[in-house]
């Protein structure tokens, strides 16, 4: 990326708290709480969030986790 660039990542977080949901496959990597942020740890971020929400994909109610950030590469 190049100095100054903005980077968008949003990812799903695994919370000892919530079941896996049935239609995800077991080997599948979810990130840890807050492990995207140590890696852009030397970037500006423009926002950070985590949510929950609930979802219906497989026919089944359950909940994702999600990290999102934006963030900038300094020079």
């Amino acid at each position: 990326m190049k100095p100054n660039g903005l980077a968008f990542f949003n990812v799903f977080v695994e919370k000892p708290f919530l079941e896996l949901p049935s239609d995800w496959d077991k080997e599948e990597k979810m990130w840890r709480s807050g492990e995207l942020f140590t890696y852009l740890a030397d970037w500006k971020a423009h926002h950070i969030d985590e949510i929950i929400f609930e979802d219906n994909s497989g026919g089944k109610p359950h909940f994702h986790c999600m990290d999102t950030i934006i963030c900038e590469k300094m020079i």
